[in-house]
């Protein structure tokens, strides 16, 4: 389907050339497809003659957009590998939690991730620090 869409498109785009030449201008067009390099011009008719005498114009704009999509591409791979980690990261907390155990006069176990376990660290040493005080009272 798709190629069909393609085609039909740079039928229509042949059909702009012709008009726009009706109107005395002048017009050139090209695309490329920097996957398959691909390459369609069109134009006027001194459209077609000057990309016949300049195919090179067409050639770097085809190796800027292969660059361009070779760089999106590296930048989609490096952006997919972090956000991986991070879901990891994010489920391996979830299903692999700190088990800490808290000695109170109910013994109360605490299972926290490993994210918390430094502010429950610092909980538990004010919290024990502060039943000490006043059992020292």
């Amino acid at each position: 389907m798709e190629m069909q869409d393609i085609t039909s498109t740079r039928h229509e785009l042949l059909g702009v050339c012709d008009k726009v030449a009706s109107y005395g201008e002048e017009c050139v067009f090209f695309s490329v497809n920097a996957s398959t390099e691909d390459i369609f011009c069109c134009g006027s008719r001194y459209g077609q003659e000057f990309l016949t005498g300049q195919a090179s114009i067409v050639h770097l704009f085809l190796e800027f957009c292969k660059e361009r999509y070779l760089q999106n591409q590296q930048q989609q791979a490096v952006e997919s590998q972090i956000k991986t980690e991070l879901d990891e990261d994010s489920q391996n907390n979830i299903t692999n939690p700190t088990v800490k155990n808290a000695t109170t006069d109910d013994d109360v176990i605490y299972i926290i991730s490993d994210d918390e376990e430094d502010e429950f660290d610092e909980l538990a040493a004010e919290t024990m620090e502060t039943v000490t005080k006043s059992e020292s009272r």
